[in-house]
């Protein structure tokens, strides 16, 4: 048998409000329960810092993902984001 990790994610979150982003992480989460599917799991460290950063990830599991190669400038911020036609460019 082959064991391999799964990270679950949500790709495209972005095309997401945040509510349906957090029902949508919290049904993935009920599904992977569920079907007693294992999830990678962060390695405990001695290191306080360390394990602080990795709390701040466990929480934000499965993750929430925004793929994209252009950079936008929204106000004095650049980000990078995509940009959708039925948005209005002037942010």
């Amino acid at each position: 048998m082959i064991k391999v990790n799964i990270v679950p994610l949500i790709a495209k979150a972005d095309t997401m409000t945040p509510d349906e982003c957090h029902d949508f992480k919290k049904e993935i989460l009920r599904e992977i329960q569920m079907h007693n599917i294992n999830i990678y799991e962060f390695p405990d460290v001695s290191d306080e810092e360390e394990n602080r950063l990795q709390k701040k990830l466990k929480q934000r599991v499965p993750f929430a993902v925004i793929g994209s190669n252009v950079v936008l400038q929204i106000n004095d911020r650049r980000i990078r984001a995509r940009q959708y036609p039925w948005v209005c460019s002037s942010f």
